[in-house]
């Protein structure tokens, strides 16, 4: 298991058969990723809320998000960014062999918080 811990959120990650899995402890206030991914990302909130920003036709589409809301897939090649109004714990996970690359639109956002 990798881990990454900074002022924003703690990250545990684990490799196997395939799959990347990551353990997320966000708290409030902050953006993660802004990124696309070139294969289905899941996630799944365990506690609190976060809120789903995607991109589409070049339009932001946002979708809160709490535990009640079981696994939510995000399509491949589809821009995303997460933001945690509060803290929270979320799993994700997608193919280890996965390219992924930054979406510049949100890597900014991230900067103007």
């Amino acid at each position: 298991m990798k881990e990454k811990i900074n002022e924003a959120w703690a990250l545990y990650t684990i490799e196997s058969v395939g799959i990347t899995q990551y353990n997320i402890f966000t708290k409030a206030g902050n953006y993660r990723w802004g990124k696309i991914y070139h294969a289905n990302k899941y996630a799944l909130l365990l506690s609190g809320s976060c809120e789903l920003i995607t991109e589409e036709a070049g339009t932001d589409n946002k979708q809160i998000l709490s535990p009640k809301s079981g696994i939510i897939k995000i399509h491949s090649w589809i821009p995303n960014i997460f933001y945690f109004p509060e803290d929270c714990h979320m799993l994700e996970w997608f193919q280890s062999d996965c390219h992924i690359e930054k979406f510049e639109k949100y890597t900014k956002l991230k900067k103007n918080i």
